[in-house]
């Protein structure tokens, strides 16, 4: 595609490629920053993690230190998000919607990524597409949040993942009390499937987690979530009498690749928090500026998802998990508004 030939949708200094936990708080961080920000994203609602794995069991206020989890909070009480002590998904979705709108920053819905325009090794800008067609948007900087870092593989090393693992959730409400358990099982197409049982911070509200050494298709969620159900019966009865009010309609997964910059700037970008039984906030975990940027070969490219190489991707963990996606977008937006006081500089 010729951006000089083709439809401009319009000129920003960022695009945010991808709406969900990390590209929401990378926009929110480059446009309170300054910075003139679009988001894009292909379906029509943003915050992923939440919204559509609905992830009840995030207490938000547990990370006073996450900028973007706070202002988050914020936007639920103001929108009465919570019903019953549930999380009422339609308001999570309009929750990210207003930290954005907060922030003056644009967002595309249905709208997708196909190709990044390089020129010499600069960042021109964003080919897109969207029912209506096929267009560009001009911006010296992109930073990639989509779900698989597609748009990075073009210019990125991507290295597959072998330790892949699937996990499903169940949701059961006004369980009667019980201690948390876990416990393992072996299904003949499935092989070991390890079940945890544990509370959410919402009471008599409990998950159920359904985790195998594999990664699983959309395809081979429901039979797995069938035969767990009779095993759950005997070795969790008190779940029972209580009400399964929601199946995830997705599977949590582990990357297939992990992706690397590999720059040649290794000072830590990004502080996040690996898994640690003994303490819920985890141990940090530091990851370089090289992981997510590298200017000699695509300047003004930030990577910001869990597919990154160094991101603690421990899906029994989903807490830390959506907080470091928080954290790692808010680092994303950090470096991106460096870049661009960097080059105005050069200009000066």
């Amino acid at each position: 595609m010729n951006a000089n030939t083709q439809n401009v949708i319009g000129t920003y200094d960022v695009i945010v490629v991808g709406g969900g936990a990390a590209g929401v708080a990378a926009a929110k961080t480059a446009a309170e920053g300054g910075a003139s920000v679009v988001l894009i994203e292909p379906t029509g609602s943003l915050g992923r993690e939440i919204v559509r794995a609905r992830n009840l069991f995030v207490d938000l206020s547990r990370f006073p230190d996450v900028p973007a989890a706070v202002s988050l909070l914020a936007h639920l009480e103001k929108r009465k998000g919570w019903f019953d002590g549930k999380l009422d998904t339609n308001c999570a979705a309009a929750a990210f919607d207003d930290m954005l709108d907060e922030a003056h920053a644009d967002v595309l819905f249905q709208v997708w990524a196909s190709g990044i325009a390089l020129e010499g090794g600069k960042i021109r800008g964003l080919e897109v597409a969207s029912k209506s067609g096929y267009g560009f948007i001009r911006a010296p900087h992109v930073i990639d949040a989509s779900m698989y870092g597609k748009i990075s593989r073009s210019v990125f090393k991507a290295v597959e993942n072998t330790s892949g693992r699937s996990m499903i959730r169940l949701l059961y409400n006004n369980v009667p009390e019980m201690s948390r358990r876990e416990f393992s099982y072996i299904h003949d197409e499935y092989g070991s499937v390890n079940v945890t049982c544990e509370p959410t911070f919402w009471p008599g509200e409990w998950r159920v987690s359904l985790e195998i050494a594999r990664l699983l298709r959309r395809d081979e969620w429901s039979g797995l979530v069938d035969a767990s159900l009779s095993i759950l019966r005997n070795h969790a009865p008190e779940l029972a009498d209580g009400v399964l009010t929601y199946i995830a309609d997705d599977v949590w997964s582990t990357p297939e690749c992990t992706l690397a910059a590999e720059g040649e700037d290794n000072g830590c970008a990004a502080v996040l928090l690996d898994r640690n039984p003994d303490d819920p906030h985890g141990t940090p975990v530091e990851l370089g500026r090289g992981m997510l940027t590298n200017p000699k070969l695509a300047d003004g490219l930030v990577l910001s998802g869990s597919w990154i190489e160094g991101f603690p991707a421990a899906i029994e963990q989903e807490q830390l998990a959506i907080i470091n996606l928080f954290k790692l977008g808010e680092t994303s937006g950090k470096l991106t508004l460096e870049s661009l006081r960097n080059k105005a500089a050069e200009i000066m």
